[in-house]
This record gives structure tokens, C-alpha cells and sequence, in this order.
């Protein structure tokens, strides 16, 4: 008596073992999706924005207009000349001289400093309410004179970059 090697058991065996490996290749597939839409759930917009520039309320700001919250990480401030710092205040101290009277309030950045979504941060805020000021100001922090550069993250990690010369933020 010859006895076949593909029993019934035998291709039972072989078929529950093939969909089990099926299961678990679109198990990793829909893992990959959602992974991928937690990502694209998320996506902070920062922009540097100027305010009121003509007016006696001028704002200097950086806006959060994205998708969740982000975290700076880089400040640079680089003038036409070269010189670098590490916030826009400190510029501010080096630029300004003993004729410009100008009253004004600021906010550091800083690094690790969270900002929220649909939020924004008063940089430098004018407090003197002279429109001549407004302008020596936005000429102070116009792109024309410095390049504001500010690197933040998601709460994923994924990083960014976005400047005052460049208005979309760019991924790195």
C-alpha cells in the first residue's frame, strides 16, 4: 500500500500556516498606514511675521499656524555683514544706539521653548506708539538686513527649518 505524500492534514497544516502569514503582512501594512497618519497628523507652521508695520502697534511675532505643537531648537540671527547671535534681542542691543528712543517690550526664544498650535509669540512689541519707531524697528528686522533663521521639531521628531526670507518652513 502506497501511502501519498499531501495528505489531508498535511494541506490543512499548509494552509493555515499561509494565512497566518498573510494576516501578518497586512497586520504590518496597516501599522505602516497609521504610523504614517500620526506624521501627517501633525505639522507644525511656523512663520516669522511682521505686524502693523506702518502703525503705532507694531508686532514683531513668530505664529504656530500648522498642525500641533513645535519645539525651537535653533535661533540664528546673521546680519549683512556677518555677525551672528543667538536672538533677536541681542541684536536689537547691538544695532540700536544712544539717538533711536524707541519703547519697546520683547520675548526671548529660546531653545526647547514649546509653541503651541494656532499660537504666537510677541518677539518685540512696540510700546512707545510713535509710528517713526514702528519703522526704525521693521528696518532693523526687515529680510533686507538680517536673516532670522529658526530650526523647530515636531513632537514626532520630523524637523524643520523656517526663515524671515523664506515664507514656507522646509523640511530637513
Amino acid at each position: 500500500m502506497d501511502k501519498k505524500f499531501w495528505t489531508s492534514e498535511k494541506l490543512l497544516s499548509l494552509t493555515a500556516v499561509l494565512i497566518s502569514v498573510c494576516t501578518f503582512l497586512v497586520f504590518l501594512y496597516q501599522t505602516n498606514l497609521i504610523k504614517k497618519q500620526q506624521y501627517m497628523s501633525v505639522f507644525p507652521y511656523v512663520s516669522i511675521q511682521h505686524v502693523g508695520i506702518n502703525t503705532d502697534a507694531y508686532q514683531f511675532l513668530v505664529e504656530n499656524n500648522g498642525i500641533g505643537p513645535a519645539i525651537l531648537e535653533k535661533i540664528r540671527v546673521e546680519t549683512e555683514e556677518g555677525k551672528i547671535y543667538s536672538d533677536v534681542i541681542d541684536y536689537l542691543n547691538a544695532t540700536l544706539t544712544e539717538k533711536d528712543t524707541i519703547g519697546f517690550l520683547y520675548g526671548n526664544l529660546s531653545q526647547g521653548l514649546l509653541l503651541p498650535e494656532k499660537e504666537s509669540i510677541e518677539v518685540i512689541a512696540l510700546t512707545d506708539e510713535k509710528e517713526s519707531s514702528a519703522r526704525r524697528l521693521f528696518e532693523l528686522l526687515s529680510a533686507k538686513k538680517i536673516k532670522i533663521t529658526l530650526g523647530y521639531k515636531s513632537i514626532y521628531g520630523e524637523r524643520w527649518t523656517c526663515s524671515n526670507q523664506n515664507k514656507t518652513p522646509i523640511k530637513q
